[in-house]
């Protein structure tokens, strides 16, 4: 039975939207090294339906591989662990191409780097000595393709991403909604002018949308006060005005006119995240390079600039909530409010294409309907800047305590762990006899790193990664792959905002935390 892609991915396009959903079924993923973290990671990227992956991995099949990684089975073992895991990953959706790259993840960065850079649109990187770690996080930082790095050890887990810049235009708040309260348009005035609420039925009364009570009372306190409610008591005042015309008990519309006062009381803004992107040299300098997002974000810098357009506040998005009131209504508020939105949008197009025009572009580079969802969503913009992977290893912005648990001293431990760790030989690995020595060991190179002694809690992740001996655990393979395909997701749909730069988990205390190095 073939079953269409609308119904196949109908959760997840509820999620993403079909834009996300064409981006993902585009990518192309490279995994270095097929381990049980890896193998998690990708499964729940070729669930989604990624367009196809990539696995690099020369190693055979181990008994142990068989109690940790379920993209494995005893009847496999000595057979080429790439290949045995893209077989059962290719089972999991046909939409999806799996393909093996017979290589050591150390020698393939080595010897085809080219092949990697121009083939792979994400690589996600689960095993490989640090040296070549390094020289492939610097050769993608350069060419601007992110780098996805899960490893789980025992009980731990850890990710960290690297990329230049990530621009979100589709965060998902909570909500996007702008209604403007404290600068109403004319056609939104004109509305809540007609509007008389004495001359209505009890029915009628009961569905008037609350933003034109808002609008409604606001006119009478401004008549009789001539400022807006500023205090605690004038609020309670002025939402008492608004309680004293309910008529019954079911008028929900005035309780949300009520809930929302501060709306009307307040001055709509730009948030700090938003405000630096517009004020970023990235907006203010374009070039023929500059991608849509910035080229959008300096259209929306012009219009919020001018007097005459957003006198100082951002296109409207057009978006309402859901409130208490007849289809009709609300139906007539919506068009108000998309109406007023178009217009903003179309203002904003006429600054992008005569800033396209000023570097030699085409007016016509970038359509009506991108500049609408880009404003749409202008309220909630996202630039993330991230270190490389080099760089991400400044360890005097952990907050290290002394404590039982703190998973910043983990960063620190892992760190230095790579640094001793050989590809055969990871510390606790082959010296269990003498795990004393290996913890002390690696504690000493995590005050190298420090440059001081470190708190108790270093010596205690230390101990916990000298135990684990490299090892993974099923359980948290899966739990730490499926933070890191959801990254992924975030990064190649470019929607929702991903962490920046680094996530561990600590198993055995269940506590997780984000680390920007």
């Amino acid at each position: 039975m073939v079953i269409d892609k609308a119904t196949k991915y109908d959760r997840q396009l509820r999620l993403w939207g079909p834009d996300g959903q064409e981006a993902l079924e585009n990518a192309s993923i490279a995994l270095f090294g097929a381990t049980a973290t890896g193998c998690e990671t990708l499964k729940n990227l070729v669930l989604p339906g990624i367009g196809q992956f990539t696995i690099i991995d020369d190693k055979q099949v181990k008994y142990e591989d068989c109690g940790v990684n379920f993209f494995v089975r005893l009847t496999d073992v000595s057979r080429p662990r790439a290949e045995v895991a893209v077989e059962l990953l290719n089972e999991l959706n046909t939409d999806v191409i799996g393909h093996v790259w017979h290589e050591s993840p150390e020698e393939a960065v080595y010897s085809s780097m080219s092949r990697i850079t121009e083939t792979f649109d994400l690589v996600i990187v689960a095993e490989m000595p640090l040296p070549a770690l390094h020289r492939l996080a610097d050769r993608l930082y350069a060419e601007d393709i992110p780098l996805i790095v899960a490893q789980t050890n025992g009980f731990i887990g850890r990710i960290q991403i690297s990329i230049p810049e990530h621009t979100v235009i589709e965060t998902h708040p909570d909500t996007s909604s702008d209604l403007r309260l404290d600068k109403p348009w004319p056609d939104l005035l004109e509305l809540a002018a007609n509007l008389d609420l004495s001359s209505l039925d009890d029915e009628a009364h009961t569905h008037v949308p609350f933003v034109l009570l808002l609008l409604h009372y606001k006119r009478l306190w401004l008549t009789e006060h001539g400022n807006l409610p500023t205090t605690y008591e004038q609020k309670n005042a002025f939402k008492d005005l608004i309680r004293a015309e309910i008529r019954n008990n079911d008028e929900e519309n005035f309780d949300e006119a009520i809930a929302n006062v501060w709306r009307a009381c307040g001055k709509s803004t730009i948030s700090s995240d938003v405000q630096r992107i517009l004020d970023d040299d990235k907006c203010r300098h374009l070039t023929a390079k500059s991608t849509m997002f910035w080229f959008l974000a300096r259209g929306v810098a012009d219009f919020v600039n001018l007097s005459e357009e957003g006198d100082g506040l951002l296109p409207l998005s057009g978006a309402l909530p859901d409130m208490k009131s007849t289809t009709e209504a609300y139906v007539q508020l919506q068009h108000i409010y998309r109406a007023k939105a178009k217009v903003d949008a179309g203002k904003v197009l006429i600054h992008v294409q005569d800033h396209l025009a000023s570097v030699g572009l085409s007016r016509d580079r970038y359509s009506q309907e991108e500049v609408e969802h880009f404003c749409k969503h202008s309220a909630n913009l996202k630039l993330l800047r991230y270190s490389s992977l080099k760089d991400q290893t400044h360890f005097d912005k952990l907050p290290l305590e002394d404590g039982a648990s703190d998973p910043s001293a983990f960063v620190l431990a892992y760190h230095a762990a790579e640094l001793q760790a050989s590809p055969e030989d990871y510390p606790g690995q082959r010296n269990e006899a003498d795990l004393a020595s290996c913890t002390q060991a690696l504690l000493t190179t995590t005050g190298t790193l420090l440059g001081r002694n470190p708190p108790s809690a270093v010596h205690k992740a230390c101990a916990e990664l000298v135990r684990s001996g490299g090892g993974e655990l099923h359980n948290i393979a899966s739990l730490v792959g499926g933070v890191a395909s959801q990254e992924a997701i975030k990064l190649l749909t470019k929607q929702y905002v991903p962490l920046n730069n680094t996530w561990i988990f600590d198993g055995v205390h269940s506590t997780s935390q984000v680390f920007q190095l």
